[in-house]
């Protein structure tokens, strides 16, 4: 059977780990080690402790980051044949049927994944969870203290470039608002659209399902319909496409995509522009730090060296030493037995004659 995996690419905040766990309890695999549950997070992440380190590394050679305001198609571009993920993606999910790989920061990294994919040979199924960006936006400012607009602005970059980065891929999107109120009619059309069927059938999980996705764990629950002038035309667009595609899908997001930057002044303010200067100053720091802690470690490893060369020498110093040491109490342990020795004693009226002798 042809491996595949259900990679589930989404905005922070949008109902990602709530998707990941309800798969995994359809025993969809989700790899040995875990990202660990926590306040904001209180039935887990479902995140693979591996793949996130490796995002996070591919980001940083990027010089960017998951809340990156002013990521494009370039930086991606500088990692591209520089990174391999094959080794990783075969040791943690080499004997699964199916599997997921979940974690924001693949809406950013997208192309190197579907590049490994098709070399070894993995159907791709694209998940893209779409919830109410003022939601998100909240939950963002509560999270990390973000200004709404800068919220707002991620969610549409992450979920304009999950649309564009998936169009090869079979996939489907799913509002996290229906997936809480009927998780069982959702997990159907997953199965459907994506042409999938989980290890375990939902309707016989359906108690387990329905407990684990709780809607009291959504603490934000507001419409930005309702909100009009708070949020900016292009923002409610781009949540009307992704929730309700009619049509030539591609070319209205590729007009939305346009407009995103045409309009993205709307969205600047102290927040965003600080944002975009702390980064790379924070980056050239970081640049600057490891440089630094480098040199430094080439330094202590000389030094080592050095100490290593000095301990040697030093061994065979003592070693040499020891060596004479030795060989001086063997002297004098035969001088004291020479002098102690009858022989020794009755030769001494000839040896004063002699050095008698030697005197005249």
């Amino acid at each position: 059977m042809k491996q595949t995996c259900i990679m589930i690419l989404g905005m922070h905040r949008s109902g990602t780990s709530a998707l990941a766990g309800t798969l995994s309890l359809l025993d969809v695999y989700v790899g040995s080690d875990l990202m660990k549950a926590d306040s904001l997070n209180e039935k887990g992440y479902f995140e693979n402790n591996f793949l996130y380190k490796e995002n996070e590394k591919i980001l940083s050679l990027m010089k960017s980051s998951w809340d990156d305001l002013f990521i494009n198609d370039e930086k991606i571009k500088i990692v591209e044949n520089n990174f391999d993920l094959k080794d990783t993606i075969k040791n943690e999910f080499n004997y699964a049927n199916y599997f997921i790989i979940k974690d924001p920061r693949l809406v950013y990294v997208f192309p190197l994944y579907e590049k490994v994919f098709k070399t070894l040979d993995i159907d791709l199924k694209v998940v893209i969870p779409i919830r109410d960006p003022l939601e998100v936006a909240l939950s963002l400012k509560k999270r990390n203290h973000f200004s709404l607009e800068k919220g707002m602005l991620l969610w549409a970059y992450y979920v304009l470039l999950a649309e564009k980065y998936s169009r090869t891929c079979n996939r489907i999107f799913l509002e996290y608002k229906k997936l809480l109120e009927d998780p069982l009619a959702c997990l159907s059309r997953l199965q459907e659209e994506l042409s999938i069927t989980f290890p375990k059938n939902p309707e016989d999980f359906k108690e387990e399902v329905v407990g684990f996705l709780d809607p009291s764990l959504k603490h934000h629950t507001l419409s930005l319909h309702n909100c009009s002038t708070h949020v900016p035309a292009i923002i409610k667009k781009i949540f009307d496409a992704a929730t309700h595609p009619e049509g030539d899908s591609q070319a209205t997001f590729d007009a939305l995509y346009q407009e995103l930057f045409e309009y993205k002044k709307l969205f600047y303010n102290k927040d965003v522009e600080n944002t975009h200067r702390s980064f790379f100053e924070t980056q050239h720091a970081m640049d600057h730090a490891v440089n630094t802690l480098k040199e430094k470690q080439d330094a202590i490893e000389k030094l080592q060296n050095d100490l290593l060369v000095c301990n040697n020498e030093l061994h065979v110093l003592n070693a040499d030493l020891s060596a004479k040491d030795l060989l001086v109490k063997n002297l004098k342990n035969e001088l004291h037995e020479m002098s102690h020795s009858n022989s020794w004693k009755m030769t001494r009226p000839l040896r004063k004659f002699v050095r008698f002798f030697k005197e005249e």
